[in-house]
């Protein structure tokens, strides 16, 4: 049986991409699930970003690390100092931060 999934709408208005984060971590926690991505949507005709979660149990929920990109090269640079302190990557997205789409990279904080 495949885990129950869950897709929360975030204002594309959002005034940081640390707000969408730490919004995230409480959605985490309140849905007992797992963010498994980030994309660009819409709800009723409005910008939002659409975050997808898993149903999760017994797993590390929170503690995550969003963090912007605009190049391969700053993803790879993003991934290896995120490696090297014993992060889990999760997935590559995109969110709305202040109206305006941006690519980001989401980890699991060790």
């Amino acid at each position: 049986m495949a885990a129950q999934q869950f897709t929360k709408a975030y204002d594309a208005n959002m005034s940081s991409l640390q707000a969408l984060e730490t919004t995230c971590e409480a959605d985490e926690a309140n849905l007992t699930a797992k963010i498994i991505s980030l994309q660009l949507g819409t709800d009723d005709g409005v910008k939002v970003t659409a975050g997808k979660y898993e149903r999760a149990r017994g797993v590390k929920l929170g503690n995550l690390a969003f963090e912007q990109y605009e190049t391969e090269v700053d993803e790879q640079s993003i991934k290896a100092i995120h490696q090297a302190k014993g992060d889990t990557f999760l997935f590559k997205g995109e969110v709305y931060v202040q109206n305006k789409p941006a690519k980001v990279l989401v980890f699991r904080e060790k």
